[in-house]
């Protein structure tokens, strides 16, 4: 997931501007902050719509090697 590169990268990079530099701004850190929390709340819906899809598939093997077709209006 590309928002936990961009918060590893850019959260100490931030909090050395608005701490040691003076530079930066509070709103800059709490921004990355919402960022992080933006990308561990989608690895947590991903991880829960897996295992929802992992114990449907156990309960109902007949649909293992079936793929969804959109219809097109």
């Amino acid at each position: 997931m590309n928002a936990f590169v961009f918060a590893f990268f850019l959260a100490p990079t931030f909090w050395y501007l608005w701490i040691n530099q003076g530079s930066g701004n509070a709103n800059f850190y709490y921004a990355i902050t919402l960022v992080f929390t933006l990308a561990q709340s989608m690895l947590l819906i991903d991880a829960y719509y897996s295992t929802l899809k992992a114990e449907f598939l156990r309960a109902n093997p007949k649909f293992a090697n079936v793929e969804l077709k959109m219809k097109q209006s």
